[in-house]
């Protein structure tokens, strides 16, 4: 029984999609099928987990995450990888580096950005890898690390998403740790801070903050032409405030913000490529939680919501647009699997079979391909 990533060729067709699985988490659930015996903890310890995933622009290499458990460390061993994809070779980026992970490529593809711890205290960071070789280099200094973040449009900046440092307490009121819960878990043990947007240039100098207040950024997507930041925004940095989320547009050059403008709560997913539409999901029946989520298209300049996944009766997830901007891939659950649908904007939603593959990550190819990690038994 052996466990690993290895490449896989196309696994299927569909109309202009050639969807590649090029790498899958191999585990021993087949050969302990076949050894006609229960699965055990031992064979756990077998395990290669692929984490994050990022395909380079030029669509030859794609960026991951593998992981195996530490039993005598207890925690899990990971490695950042560079996988050919013609040849299937791969090549170990970060080897000493530990908790790597939200892997991005620069839009001209000479730079690999990634968050990992910086040092004591410091939370983690963003780093950035030269493709030509040379250490990564730390571009944050966020107190308490960054929650998340992006590549401006032109390469020249990072956008990242940073927690609001806590409120300094001075003389007896420094050990004062009572706070109001609000509309959070009873569990909660501090006072919710919220999340704002950042950028900083990678040449150097001050960080500078893009949004503020009470209300807290939950997500980013920057549109391709670099004009325009989409924000996932909740109302307060209170979990329970989730129900309310929305989505804003916010234009880099003027500060001016407008919002998408449709019933809460809504979540981001993404712009096409060329920019015209922006795709969200929300819930298809007014409580959350109690219905399945759809995918809707909004115009980026205005006009009617356009509901594309009206004919699939999945919860749906993910999003990943494909070149031409006129189809994308959908992800949701189906029993015990995530499995995909192609979805084109004028035609019938169709389920892409994988041979019983578990969709982990999925990134179109320049040349309107669809490059898949998933996981299967082996």
């Amino acid at each position: 029984m052996d466990a690993g990533i290895r490449p896989r060729r196309a696994v299927r067709s569909l109309g202009e999609v050639a969807v590649m699985v090029v790498g899958v988490l191999l585990g021993g659930a087949a050969s302990v099928s076949a050894q006609n015996r229960t699965i055990s903890v031992d064979d756990l310890r077998l395990l290669t987990e692929v984490g994050d995933m990022a395909l380079a622009p030029d669509g030859t290499r794609a960026a991951l995450i593998k992981a195996v458990r530490d039993y005598d460390q207890n925690r899990y061993a990971e490695t950042l990888v560079l996988i050919d994809l013609a040849t299937g070779v791969e090549r170990e980026l970060t080897p000493h580096r530990t908790g790597v992970t939200a892997l991005r490529w620069s839009p001209d593809g000479t730079d690999l950005a990634f968050r990992s711890f910086a040092g004591q205290g410091e939370g983690q960071q963003v780093f950035v890898l030269p493709m030509v070789g040379g250490e990564a280099r730390q571009v944050t200094r966020s107190p308490g690390g960054v929650v998340d973040f992006d590549w401006s449009a032109d390469g020249a900046s990072i956008l990242y998403r940073a927690r609001d440092p806590a409120r300094v307490r001075e003389g007896e009121e420094q050990h004062n740790r009572s706070f109001e819960v609000g509309d959070n878990s009873y569990l909660t043990r501090a006072a919710p801070r919220p999340v704002h947007l950042w950028r900083v240039a990678l040449d150097g100098g001050d960080a500078e903050r893009l949004t503020e207040g009470q209300e807290s950024i939950t997500g980013i997507r920057v549109s391709p032409d670099g004009r325009t930041v989409a924000l996932g925004v909740n109302p307060s940095a209170h979990s329970g405030t989730r129900i309310n989320a929305g989505i804003h547009f916010l234009d880099l050059e003027t500060g001016i913000r407008r919002e998408l403008g449709v019933t809460t709560p809504t979540f981001l997913r993404g712009f096409s490529q060329d920019g015209f539409w922006f795709a969200f999901g929300r819930p298809r029946g007014a409580e959350m939680g109690f219905h399945p989520n759809g995918i809707f298209l909004a115009p980026t300049d205005g006009g009617p919501i356009r509901d594309i996944t009206a004919g699939i009766d999945r919860n749906l997830g993910g999003v990943e647009w494909l070149s031409d901007s006129r189809s994308m891939l959908v992800t949701g659950i189906d029993q015990t699997r995530r499995v995909m649908w192609h979805v084109p904007l004028d035609g019938t939603p169709e389920r892409v079979e994988l041979g019983g593959v578990h969709v982990l990550g999925k990134e179109a190819t320049p040349d309107g391909r669809a490059l898949i990690v998933g996981a299967e038994a082996h």
